[in-house]
């Protein structure tokens, strides 16, 4: 990805607006919530310093080095990041009292660099229109988040899945289809219960929800899961809309709670029909112990890294 632009002021002070790290939170978008962590005094080849990084719903700890820096450029890198490493040039060229400036991102070492390159392409464009904005040429840019759902089609598409669901429970496939569609059944009531029961009781409480998003599981935020593997556990979010919600710390905490539970119990849903049809359908046999290690395991994250940690922290501090 390359982009070249023209901004109107001297090379001395674009260059220092390129090379203050600080800079970064006011040129991405808001919602990747960048947090300068460290800081690299003085700024020099090799130096390193930390952000905080907001992604698909899950925050990142995200490490740049510089590899190149000199009065017509730089190059550096950024490490430590699920979508791979980002290698970024950059080129300044007086042009009057002007500068032109040449960029050129590319995502290396993944093997989803489609997804990184979607996610980083959007955010892009953003930057450079707030680039601009921030040497005054032009209005602070919005943008426009591809992987945000509205939620009223969020709730029509986890409530028709969930419809797909059950119709798959009781409607028998013939073989080989048959396990197919039990467990098709089985994953349906687990990922799309979760945020419709969040919206549900959440609703009955008073909290209020802004929109839904594909993002990651809270399960990436635990210290042993694979680093490379963390972009396939791809999530249904919703967003609370804590402006406008009235509920108090109880509300939050059953909120929270309720959606942790669904995904948990409801999948115990398929294999329970099946066996009390026949108690040695091998498939219903099958998917009672997926369902049983699905809540142990779910139960264990959730405490540490999701949402049953949510509401009990809720519970504990009375906050919201």
């Amino acid at each position: 990805m390359k982009y070249e632009y023209t901004i109107s002021a001297p090379v001395e002070e674009v260059r220092r607006f390129f090379y203050d790290p600080r800079n970064l939170e006011k040129v991405w978008p808001s919602q990747f919530r960048i947090r300068l962590l460290s800081d690299p005094t003085p700024l020099r080849e090799g130096a390193e310093y930390r952000v905080a990084v907001r992604l698909l719903g899950q925050e990142f700890p995200a490490g740049f080095r510089i590899v190149q820096l000199d009065d017509s450029g730089s190059v550096h890198e950024t490490y430590d990041f699920p979508f791979g490493r980002i290698w970024h040039r950059q080129q300044f060229s007086p042009m009057g009292q002007s500068t032109k400036v040449v960029e050129e991102f590319e995502v290396r070492d993944t093997m989803f660099r489609p997804i990184a390159e979607r996610v980083l392409g959007r955010a892009l464009s953003y930057r450079l229109e707030a680039i601009r904005s921030a040497f005054g040429e032009g209005s602070q840019p919005s943008f426009r988040d591809p992987f945000r759902i509205p939620l009223h089609l969020g709730n029509a598409l986890s409530v028709l899945m969930v419809a797909l669901a059950a119709l798959l429970t009781v409607y028998d496939l013939p073989w080989p289809l048959y396990p197919l569609g039990k467990f098709v059944a089985w994953f349906l009531l687990w990922f799309f219960t979760h945020d419709l029961l969040h919206w549900a009781v959440g609703s009955l409480v008073g909290v209020k929800f802004s929109h839904y998003y594909i993002g990651l599981s809270a399960m990436v935020n635990w210290p042993s899961f694979p680093a490379k593997l963390k972009p396939l556990v791809l999530a249904l979010g919703i967003k609370i809309d804590r402006k406008n919600s009235r509920a108090n710390s109880g509300g939050f905490a059953s909120m929270y709670f309720a959606g942790a539970l669904a995904s948990m119990i409801f999948p115990f849903a398929v294999p329970l029909f099946l066996l009390l049809r026949s108690l040695n359908d091998v498939v219903g046999l099958l998917l009672l112990a997926a369902s049983a290690g699905n809540a142990v395991f779910s139960s264990y994250l959730s405490t540490k890294y999701g949402c049953i940690g949510r509401g009990l922290r809720a519970l504990r501090t009375g906050s919201r």
